[in-house]
């Protein structure tokens, strides 16, 4: 009987630890904030604010996310190309992202595979 109870115990254990999502709360902390994209180290870089020249992600606590595209061509002259999506983002595992977005009048889901995720770096696969 006693290791019947040890057993159950060890199980109920680990049953526990297996749902439990601590972290995707540790990825969710890590994520929000401002992340500009670095060309030249091709990764993302937190940042304390996005510029109107750069193009990164905002992620908010509240499951929102706002996507900068920002690109420069010339033609002739400069014309500068900004947009700002206003979107929803939830983090689905300890390495992976779920953004919904609408685009062309249609909701589009993207999920983002986190290579690399420090304080100061976000890599995506």
């Amino acid at each position: 009987m006693n290791i019947f109870l040890r057993v159950l115990f060890f199980g109920i254990i680990f049953l526990f630890l297996s749902f439990n999502n601590e972290p995707t709360d540790k990825l969710t902390d890590k994520l929000i904030g401002c992340w500009k994209y670095n060309k030249t180290v091709k990764l993302f870089v937190k940042v304390n604010k996005l510029t109107l020249e750069e193009t990164g992600y905002e992620f908010k606590t509240n499951g929102k996310v706002t996507i900068q595209h920002f690109s420069a061509k010339r033609c002739g002259n400069y014309k500068i190309y900004n947009k700002d999506y206003n979107t929803t983002w939830q983090a689905t595992s300890d390495s992976t992202l779920v953004i919904k977005y609408n685009y062309n009048h249609k909701t589009t889901k993207r999920e983002l595979l986190i290579k690399k995720l420090t304080a100061n770096f976000l890599a995506f696969k």
